[in-house]
């Protein structure tokens, strides 16, 4: 009996941990499907993996995994089967969060795409949706870079304003600094043009904010009155704290009119035409500066007529403040050599070596300059193997390797180069530079080995899409028509490009070079018909040259109270007689000019 016993409570023991260890072994092979997901997440498996779930599974649960699925494959580009995945989801009702996700990656496909637009129209939260502050995050970011996109940058500014109420408190700054960037790009008439809501009080402040610069850029002293009452007026306005750094350098400027200046030029000698036109645009300036202190005074002093020592005893003995000029580089590196007073000066010309240490800016009417402009205008045009045509000699040289420089900078890609000399060789050099001549020359050689003669035609080069030439309107009327006489038929000729040497201002050849685009100062591009008029009637008969001179004397004056802000405020320009002008950090002032074409009508 006591051996049956024993063997009883063995099988007994032995029966209890089978019994748990199948419990476990089927709780293992069936494991219970997780209630919700969190799909607010990245995916973390493929779009496959994750259908395969949703499969299996019903309601709320499959639909969390068929969204998963779906920020699967846009993440994998899958855009087939994202449009799949997008018609099934529609058929299913969803919460308020699923709705959410489906439109954000809805909308991220779009955007992959490029349909902007249509990203914006899907995107389309309710206000009432009790959903993830992420997803409020996403929403407003998404907006904000499709309107970017789209080059709307007012409704970008609106999205980032409502993104702020979930920003924290270290981003804020970033936040505004994007919100001004967006209102801040927008030009005198765009900022006009704005309408907004009356609830729209964060929006409005930033518009007049942006106004305030806009209008009032030319009058520091005013600007700066303005924006310290804006403040004052709106503490609790975000750019009250988070003041954008323009307007933080703006504030922070001394702003010192110099009330004592002098104008020195060659008013004598070999270069007095010239200084006369530049000193009377400098007092055309000044007569129309509605800023001008009433006790300003301006002296003109000819360095043609007196050694640099003498004018530096007069300049220290009436107490000069502000030096414009001289003209010529010899007197500007004696004048630099003897500023023991460190007078501030604006020279108008560029010495060969630039010191930034000196208490100087540099002006001048730079064909350098206009050659490194005709560069950038070529490539944004988008032309790539573009031919500069330039006169023998020095001027050409110069010319041609500042375009060159500056294509290479834009592309790193050489231009072609090429001189011309008299104008009975221009047709000839226009053949050589196009290839007429190597190839004429390949044909010749091809019938005398064939000792017959062949036909063909003269093949000209393909590559060349875009043509600069530094040429008066005289030798453009003869290039023209020998580039136009050098191109093969069926080809697409190259687009014609001239410096402003070709608009002399006589018009009775332009229909020989209509077409051409050419550049140069706005006041003989973009008429101000008005100034124009009084122009005209106290300087009549001028040359274009001549208005040139006088558009830099004019610039060179309002210069002088512009030179402070375009020292402290990065990127800041001033729309000038002689073109769109800044500075670059020797404080030589660029210039941006104008393009118009011969034979059409100037705006």
């Amino acid at each position: 009996m006591a051996n049956m016993t024993l063997r009883k409570n063995s099988v007994t023991r032995l029966i209890a941990p089978v019994a748990l260890a199948l419990t476990l072994a089927a709780c293992s092979s069936s494991p219970k499907a997780p209630e919700r997901l969190d799909i607010t997440q990245a995916p973390v498996e493929t779009s496959s993996a994750y259908i395969l779930k949703a499969d299996q599974q019903q309601g709320t649960l499959q639909a969390d995994f068929l969204i998963m699925a779906l920020k699967a494959s846009v993440q994998e580009q899958n855009f087939a089967l994202a449009t799949n995945l997008l018609t099934r989801l529609k058929g299913l009702q969803l919460s308020p969060t699923q709705t959410a996700e489906m439109q954000l990656n809805h909308a991220k496909m779009l955007k992959s795409q490029n349909k902007f637009d249509e990203a914006l129209q899907v995107l389309n939260f309710e206000a009432w949706w009790k959903i993830e502050d992420s997803q409020w995050v996403e929403y407003y970011q998404l907006r904000y870079e499709l309107h970017l996109f789209n080059g709307d940058n007012l409704n970008a500014a609106r999205e980032l304003i409502s993104l702020n109420a979930y920003t924290p408190e270290d981003q804020k700054q970033q936040l505004w600094s994007q919100v001004w960037t967006s209102i801040s790009s927008f030009n005198s008439t765009n900022l006009q043009d704005i309408k907004l809501d009356e609830s729209e009080t964060t929006l409005h402040g930033w518009v007049q904010l942006a106004t305030y610069l806009d209008t009032l850029k030319h009058s520091p002293t005013r600007l700066q009155e303005a924006l310290n009452e804006w403040l004052q007026a709106n503490p609790t306005h975000p750019a009250a704290t988070y003041t954008p750094q323009e307007v933080l350098d703006i504030l922070a400027l001394e702003i010192v009119r110099p009330d004592n200046v002098a104008l020195l030029l060659p008013l004598s000698g070999r270069f007095g035409p010239q200084a006369i036109r530049v000193r009377d645009g400098f007092i055309n300036g000044m007569m129309e500066d509605k800023e001008r202190g009433e006790f300003t005074k301006f002296k003109v002093i000819d360095t043609g007529s007196a050694s640099m020592e003498e004018i530096m005893a007069t300049l220290t003995q009436e107490d000069i403040q502000f030096v414009v000029g001289p003209l010529l580089r010899s007197k500007i590196e004696e004048f630099q050599s003897l500023n023991e007073t460190n007078i501030a000066q604006l020279a108008l010309n560029i010495p060969t070596e630039v010191n930034p240490e000196e208490n100087s800016c540099y002006f001048t009417l730079s064909p350098e300059q206009e050659a490194e402009q005709a560069a950038i205008h070529l490539f944004e045009q988008g032309h790539k193997h573009p031919l500069f045509l330039a006169p023998q000699g020095t001027m050409g040289e110069r010319l041609s390797q500042a375009f060159s420089d500056k294509w290479y900078q834009l592309t790193a890609k050489k231009p072609s180069i090429s001189y011309f000399g008299k104008k009975s060789q221009l047709q000839q050099k226009v053949n050589s530079v196009f290839g007429i001549e190597s190839s004429q020359a390949r044909i010749y050689q091809m019938n005398a080995l064939a000792k017959m003669e062949l036909e063909s035609q003269p093949r000209s080069r393909r590559d060349i899409d875009a043509v600069y030439m530094v040429a008066k309107s005289s030798e453009l009327v003869l290039l023209k028509p020998f580039i136009d006489v050098a191109i093969n038929p069926g080809i697409t000729p190259p687009k014609l490009y001239a410096s402003s040497r070709s608009n002399s201002g006589r018009q009775t050849k332009l229909v020989e070079i209509k077409g051409i685009e050419f550049s140069d100062i706005p006041l003989l591009i973009k008429e101000d018909h008005k100034f124009k008029a009084q122009y005209d009637e106290l300087w009549p008969k001028s040359s274009n040259g001549e208005t040139r001179l006088h558009a830099l004397g004019m610039d060179a004056y309002q210069l002088i109270a512009e030179l402070p802000q375009m020292k402290a405020v990065d990127n800041y320009h001033m729309q000038g007689k002689t073109g769109e002008l800044s500075i670059n950090q020797q404080c030589v002032i660029q210039r941006e000019m104008s393009w118009a074409i011969h034979g059409e009508e100037t705006e």
